[in-house]
């Protein structure tokens, strides 16, 4: 699929320099993330369904059948 879901954790950053940030590498033929958080502020099990959101979201953009002229935000499902 375009988005390949892995547990990997890999360690960019000993310490989160903000307290959420988003990197998505759209690069391969697939899109692959990292998420960097303040863990002080952030419970994993959130970020892993912040994760699971936007893979929501995503999906429904590569299973579009309509333009993406006529694509209102407010026509997404984020649950």
């Amino acid at each position: 699929g375009i988005v390949n879901v892995t547990d990997k954790i890999t360690k960019l950053y000993k310490v989160a320099k903000v307290d959420l940030s988003v990197d998505i590498d759209d690069s391969k033929a697939f899109l692959e993330g990292h998420f960097n958080y303040a863990t002080s502020i952030f419970k994993r099990q959130t970020i892993s369904g912040y994760i699971d959101t936007f893979i929501h979201i995503l999906e429904q953009f590569v299973n579009l059948n309509e333009s993406f002229d006529s694509l209102k935000v407010a026509d997404l499902n984020y649950l």
